[in-house]
């Protein structure tokens, strides 16, 4: 009898205390299920910001180290051009920028790019229908076709000679940190920035801000291409053949572009400053803009010509 009331009265003991502790230990562990929730959503959101930060750039500058890495093994399945191409193309380059490349290639999805010749540090790619015009142009000793393609080699080789495709890659990948470094000190600086957001409203700023800091970089990326575009086109000689013939391939996309913009019924003013607007988010220049340049280049040999006569 004696130790059953002894057992009674230590289970009351224990149960006191353990039925206060309930409480407790559920407000415990709901705070503890909070703080993780807000971790997790917090990096999740955090995830998010930083994939669109960094965005397609940063991806297409990774991709891009990869491949000047190692260009050979990454277009080794691409088809050969013909012999005497591949001779012309790397006889120009050698006398116009002392440059030497691995091969001449077929590109085969720069027909649906309408992308007539492209470079990277030792090859130089084609589309099928450039590759068809240079064959019937050397065999015809068609001086004006060939003459015009010597201008894009001069502009290929331009980008090759400045180590452009390198300093893309590495601009795309340092960018988004450039710009994340420079979105924060900037609002380090601004009074209304420093103000204390609900959790809620810190987690969610982040997206919007992300796509700010992935404009910021794309434009920059871009700005820094159309650099090196215009600079390409410079790097073309002072020969007013082959400036006419470079002009040519210009005026055939400044053609196309009108014609596709023209399903679209804009009028001639809007559709300039659609084109404008447009003309940020493009690694080239206007082509309207680069045909401009050239014809001024062209009036300044043809002056220089008449002077001498």
């Amino acid at each position: 009898m004696k130790r059953t009331v002894s057992i009674a009265i230590l289970s009351m003991l224990i149960a006191g205390p353990m039925s206060a502790m309930q409480p407790l230990a559920a407000r415990t562990a709901t705070q503890l299920a909070k703080h993780y929730a807000k971790k997790g959503f917090s990096g999740t959101m955090t995830g998010l910001h930083w994939a669109i930060a960094l965005g397609q750039p940063f991806v297409q500058g990774i991709q891009n180290a990869m491949i000047l890495y190692d260009e050979n093994k990454f277009f080794k399945n691409f088809e050969n051009v013909d012999g005497q191409i591949t001779d012309f193309i790397k006889s120009e380059l050698q006398k116009t920028h002392n440059k030497e490349i691995d091969a001449v290639k077929i590109h085969p999805l720069y027909a649906q790019r309408s992308i007539p010749m492209g470079t990277w540090n030792k090859h130089i790619l084609l589309a099928p229908s450039t590759a068809q015009e240079l064959t019937k142009a050397l065999q015809a000793n068609d001086q004006e076709t060939i003459d015009k393609w010597r201008a894009i080699l001069q502009h290929e080789g331009s980008h090759i000679k400045n180590n452009d495709l390198v300093l893309r890659a590495a601009a795309n990948i340092a960018l988004p940190f450039v710009t994340h470094g420079s979105v924060k000190a900037i609002r380090n600086l601004i009074p209304i920035a420093k103000k204390t957001r609900s959790f809620l409203g810190e987690q969610l700023i982040k997206i919007p801000t992300a796509l700010g800091k992935n404009a910021i970089t794309t434009n920059a990326t871009m700005a820094m291409y159309r650099y090196q575009e215009q600079r390409a086109d410079e790097s073309i000689s002072n020969d007013i053949n082959l400036l006419n013939g470079f002009k040519r391939v210009l005026c055939d996309i400044e053609s196309a572009t009108v014609e596709h913009l023209a399903q679209f019924n804009l009028s001639p003013e809007l559709m300039e400053r659609c084109r404008w607007v447009d003309s940020f988010g493009q690694e080239h220049p206007l082509p309207k803009k680069r045909i401009e340049r050239i014809d001024q280049r062209i009036a300044l040999l043809e002056q220089s010509q008449e002077n001498v006569r």
